[in-house]
């Protein structure tokens, strides 16, 4: 007996001396064999990754091999599809508990990929996995309202990712505490916010998710302890409002693409610091810059720099920024958090929004364009001039800057 089972064209050794289409039915028709023959008996893990498998997966096969495998033992479940036209309206009954009458009483976890699963079919599905813990759902393209019952008292993780069609999530689980979202943003509730301590929000093929997470999640996750989010653009700078993420002692703001904020306020994300008293670690990727800055602040003559009235923190111990410029907003961020945090230990400035990794790995670093190796030095300079001599003793700084082996004699500062 083989308590854990896994299907997969990198699992299938051989399969790869075969044509692609013909590899494809080559796993079907192997799975079929084994799952035919095999009791179902003692199997606690089932594992499908049919993702390229369009040309030989049918509904019969996916309902045939759940009715042979899945009996009241299993604890874990993983079913990835292939994205083809051909499966459309892909049949579900095989999730449906009046099909699987007791066998779904054990699961712990499931994860569907691309499952043409409907909303009706999923509730009826969730209604009948009482021990359920972990919950993730991935461009399962059939729901626009996913709604996780009461019932569901041991759901501790739930991830929602691209699933295009969800508009509204919304989750009465006494006991979640991790959640992931990849997507626009959209209407999420928590039926006990306090629980959720752990959230991650990637929008980072959309825009307006910096604004969502500020403006909504300190009344939808109160006791939030540690926040991740992911935006490509802002259509508005961070707002300063009164609503507070008391208990956030962890922040990860990644600000994607490139040249994508050029015209966004990195000083306006002193928000979130302000309404973070007990924050503790806080990380910053300002995108990647392959344009100079139109702001830089090496090119402004006169003006003080912005400070927040009142603001203090007395709890954050370590900053990163990486992807750090010369745009005066950022060198304002970053002054606000030298001169009002008595606790802050550590600060990394990386102007070259980590390139500087490959070289550990490669020996060599990462390629820059001329333009992007200009803005990193004139970010240094910008560093040097205005946040260097802040730097309290007590600060550990480390400023990561142009490798001057692989790019010397490439750019010049402007």
């Amino acid at each position: 007996c083989f308590p854990n089972l896994t299907f997969s064209i990198e699992h299938a050794l051989g399969l790869f001396e075969h044509p692609y289409e013909r590899r494809a039915k080559n796993l079907v028709d192997r799975v079929q064999h084994i799952l035919q023959n095999h009791s179902g008996i003692g199997v606690k893990t089932l594992k499908l990754k049919l993702c390229g498998c369009d040309s030989g997966i049918t509904a019969y096969h996916l309902n045939s091999w759940l009715q042979l495998i899945v009996k009241p033992v299993i604890v874990e479940l993983a079913v990835h599809l292939p994205r083809c036209k051909d499966l459309d309206l892909f049949p579900s009954c095989g999730f449906h508990p009046a099909s699987r009458t007791g066998c779904w009483r054990s699961l712990l976890s499931v994860c569907l990929h691309s499952v043409r699963i409907t909303e009706k079919v999923l509730g009826c599905f969730l209604s009948s996995t009482f021990a359920l813990e972990k919950l993730s759902l991935l461009s399962c393209n059939e729901i626009a309202i996913l709604k996780i019952p009461s019932l569901l008292q041991q759901l501790s993780f739930l991830e929602v990712s691209l699933c295009r069609m969800v508009q509204i999530i919304d989750s009465d689980a006494p006991m979640l505490s991790t959640f992931i979202y990849v997507a626009p943003p959209i209407k999420i509730s928590f039926g006990d916010s306090s629980l959720v301590k752990k959230i991650k929000v990637n929008s980072s093929l959309y825009s307006g998710m910096v604004q969502f997470a500020r403006t909504r999640l300190p009344s939808i996750a109160s006791n939030l302890q540690a926040l991740t989010l992911s935006s490509y653009g802002e259509a508005f700078n961070t707002p300063m409002i009164p609503d507070k993420f008391l208990h956030l002692k962890y922040l990860n703001i990644c600000l994607c693409g490139r040249d994508t904020f050029r015209g966004y306020d990195f000083f306006s994300l002193v928000s979130f610091l302000e309404a973070s008293p007990a924050l503790e670690c806080f990380g910053l990727c300002a995108g990647e810059h392959t344009k100079l800055r139109r702001d830089s602040i090496l090119g402004i003559s006169s003006g003080e720099m912005r400070q927040v009235p009142g603001f203090r923190q007395d709890n954050l111990k370590a900053v990163c920024i990486t992807g750090f410029c010369s745009a005066k907003s950022l060198v304002e961020l970053t002054s606000q958090i030298l001169q009002n945090t008595p606790s802050l230990q550590d600060l990394v400035l990386d102007t070259t929004h980590g390139f500087h990794n490959e070289f550990v790995e490669l020996g060599k670093c990462h390629i820059m364009c001329n333009e992007a190796l200009t803005e990193a030095n004139n970010a240094v300079e910008a560093l040097r001039m205005y946040v260097e001599g802040k730097v309290p003793s007590s600060v550990r700084l480390k400023v990561w800057e142009p490798c001057k082996r692989c790019h010397a004699g490439k750019s010049r500062r402007t």
